[in-house]
């Protein structure tokens, strides 16, 4: 998870300050409308996490650990202030990436609960809420974003994209839900189907351009010829 935090920074600069440009030259938004990824709020995130995961590991049974789950809820919730820039946030490729910290926010949300309540149910629905629906949707991100970008491309724009991450929701919903006594035992199978779903349009979709060779005359890692060099993903 910190990973993540650390890994989307860069992503993040790119894809949601794009939109805000997109926006105000479409007459929304302020000039000085801007995002920024404060090193204050990102570093806050990953130290609580990180203290989180230590106190898990030693000390599984401590209340501690309840409390530094809801800190890193609570510090990812933070995090997402530096994103709200009105409109822009609500196109496709903000928003999923704004998810994915909601995501992690609710997973350690549910799973500080559950440490707190000592509820075994309510642990294990946060873990797989983290599990599969923020470490998924940040996986599937960087697959999309930055593995288009390397090979050249500029953002998808289609369709498979916003239903490509309902599937992924989906699955995080269902496998959430597993736990708890009320959810029929047929769940845990089914929660596997629109994950396999989501990952099989990226493998048609996008597996098939990071095999062929670029067609812009670029080489490495470079992004599209509209990209400058010092902001390729």
């Amino acid at each position: 998870m910190a990973l993540m935090v650390l890994s989307m920074n860069r992503i993040s600069m790119n894809v949601v300050n794009t939109a805000l440009n997109e926006a105000r030259a479409a007459g929304h938004g302020a000039l000085t409308d801007i995002y920024l990824a404060r090193p204050s709020r990102r570093n806050l995130a990953v130290t609580l996490i990180a203290a989180h995961t230590v106190v898990q590991w030693a000390w599984p049974q401590h209340a501690s650990t309840g409390w530094l789950a809801l800190a890193s809820s609570a510090a990812m919730l933070n995090l997402t202030n530096d994103w709200h820039g009105g409109r822009a946030l609500l196109r496709k490729w903000p928003l999923v990436l704004y998810l994915v910290y909601l995501a992690m926010a609710a997973g350690y949300a549910v799973w500080g609960a559950g440490d707190l309540l000592d509820d075994p149910v309510m642990r294990s629905a946060g873990l797989h809420v983290l599990a599969l629906a923020a470490f998924g949707l940040g996986t599937f991100n960087v697959f999309a974003i930055a593995g288009r970008n390397h090979v050249g491309l500029r953002l998808d724009q289609r369709a498979w994209v916003p239903v490509a991450v309902g599937l992924l929701v989906a699955a995080a919903a269902a496998r959430g839900a597993t736990p708890f006594e009320w959810a029929p035992g047929w769940l845990v199978v089914a929660s596997g189907v629109p994950w396999l779903g989501a990952f099989g349009l990226v493998m048609v979709r996008l597996v098939p351009l990071w095999l062929a060779a670029r067609s812009d005359g670029r080489v490495g890692c470079q992004g599209p010829p509209t990209v400058d060099a010092e902001h390729d993903l």
